[in-house]
C-alpha cells in the first residue's frame, strides 16, 4: 500500500467526521500534510497535481499552514510548486508572511521574502506583518522584526486606528524591537487617532520612573 494511498484513506475518514460536525473542520489532504510535516506525503500529494494553493475551511493555504508551524523545508517546497505567496491578503489572517511574523518564524519568514511576499500588505484588520511580529517579546520575534525591516517593512506605517509598529511594541512594553524600529526610522512624534505616541503608550504600559519620572523611549 502507498504511501499517498494510506493518507488519503486516512484523509477521507477525517473528512467524513468533519462532515458530521457541520464541516467546520473541513480541509484538503495537503493541507494535512503540511500540518503533519510529511515532506514525502507533500511531495507526492505536489506530483499528482493537488492544488498548492486550495483553501482548507480556516481559509488557510497549505503555504499558511507551513509558515504557521514553521517548518522553512515545506515551505520552500510549496514555494518551488507554486504556491502562491501573496494569496490570503483579503482577509482577517493576512498572507503567510503574517502567520510566520505572528509565530516569530524568522526563517520562514526570510525563505516568504525571498520569493517576493509583500513586507507591506495590509490584511483585512488594517495590520501590516510588522504590527503583528513588534507585540511579542523574544528572541525569534526580534529577528523577524529585523527581518522584516531589512526588507523595506514601512516603519512608520499606521495601522487602522494610527498606531505605528512603535506605538503597538510600546503598549506592550516589548523593549526588544525599539532599537531596530528606532534604527529603521520610527518617528517618536507621531501620534495615533487618540493623540497618544509611542511615549505615551510606554509610559502607560510600564509606569516606571527610569529618566524625568517616567520611562523614555531614548
Amino acid at each position: 500500500m502507498s504511501t499517498l494511498f494510506k493518507f488519503d484513506c486516512c484523509h477521507r475518514q477525517k473528512s467524513s467526521y468533519a462532515a458530521g460536525r457541520g464541516g467546520a473542520r473541513w480541509s484538503s489532504p495537503l493541507c494535512d500534510a503540511v500540518a503533519g510535516g510529511d515532506v514525502d506525503v507533500i511531495r507526492d500529494l505536489l506530483t499528482s497535481k493537488s492544488s498548492v494553493n486550495q483553501l482548507n475551511a480556516a481559509y488557510d493555504t497549505p503555504l499558511h499552514i507551513a509558515a504557521q508551524h514553521g517548518n522553512c523545508d515545506v515551505t520552500r517546497l510549496l514555494l518551488t510548486a507554486g504556491a502562491d505567496v501573496n494569496q490570503g491578503a483579503r482577509f482577517m489572517h493576512g498572507t503567510p508572511l503574517f502567520a510566520a511574523a505572528a509565530h516569530g518564524h524568522h526563517e520562514v519568514a526570510k525563505a516568504l521574502i525571498e520569493a517576493k511576499a509583500s513586507v507591506n500588505q495590509i490584511n483585512a484588520a488594517g495590520n501590516a506583518p510588522l504590527h503583528t511580529a513588534v507585540v511579542k517579546a523574544g528572541a525569534e520575534f526580534l529577528s523577524t522584526v529585523e527581518a522584516l525591516l531589512d526588507a523595506r517593512a514601512l516603519v512608520n506605517q499606521p495601522d487602522k486606528d494610527g498606531r505605528t509598529p512603535l506605538m503597538l511594541a510600546a503598549s506592550k512594553g516589548n523593549m526588544d524591537v525599539y532599537r531596530p524600529l528606532l534604527g529603521a526610522g520610527a518617528d517618536l512624534q507621531v501620534a495615533d487617532s487618540q493623540g497618544r505616541t509611542a511615549q505615551s503608550y510606554f509610559d502607560e504600559m510600564r509606569q516606571q520612573p527610569l529618566r524625568g519620572g517616567r520611562c523614555v523611549l531614548m
